[in-house]
């Protein structure tokens, strides 16, 4: 029922949402699901909160690291980022904060299987502009992985590529640097 709802009507899919999912989840899969338009609606209504609590229906995954993982067109999944981040009530938290996995955004950007070169690069150029070179480098704090690690797995390619060109995180030090059992990236 829920994914019919998807692809009608703005009113209809949230009447249905409310009926047959829990509030949060509501929320979060109109988000999700959504355009840069719920997102500044929700920001307005709920501030921050949407964004970055952990969707239990969707894995434990936020706002940010769900849509990277939804099939959506890659401009929208930027679009939707950047009215939240440019919200007031909302801001870079939703690219800095983890979810309930350890995940950042830039975590969700190295994980995407065959996510196109134009996606990863605008994403991690986009979260590094709002939030620094730290939001890319951040460890998740359960085993260690940074987007190298995980980048490294899934394969992304992409992600690999602008890791080795970008100045500080092409370093040894960071392409190398250990997961908390010890193993590295390469």
């Amino acid at each position: 029922q829920f994914l019919y709802f998807i692809g009608t009507t703005t009113q209809r899919k949230r009447a249905s949402m409310t009926q047959h999912v829990p509030p949060a989840d509501a929320l979060h899969a109109r988000l999700v699901f959504g355009t840069a338009e719920d997102v500044r609606a929700v920001a307005d209504e709920h501030g921050s909160d949407p964004f970055v609590t952990p969707c239990a229906a969707l894995n434990g995954g936020h706002f940010a690291t769900n849509l990277m993982m939804m099939g959506t067109d890659h401009n929208l999944k930027l679009e939707m980022i950047r009215a939240a981040v440019n919200h007031p009530r909302v801001g870079t938290r939703i690219v800095t904060a983890p979810d309930a996995n350890g995940n950042t955004f830039a975590h969700a950007v190295a994980m995407v299987p065959n996510a196109s070169r134009e996606l990863v690069i605008s994403c991690l150029e986009y979260a590094e502009s709002v939030a620094g070179v730290d939001a890319l480098s951040v460890r998740r704090p359960e085993d260690g992985k940074t987007i190298v690690h995980i980048a490294a797995r899934t394969p992304s390619l992409h992600t690999l590529s602008f890791i080795q060109q970008h100045p500080r995180l092409g370093k040894p030090a960071f392409v190398r640097a250990t997961m908390a059992d010890g193993v590295t990236a390469v």
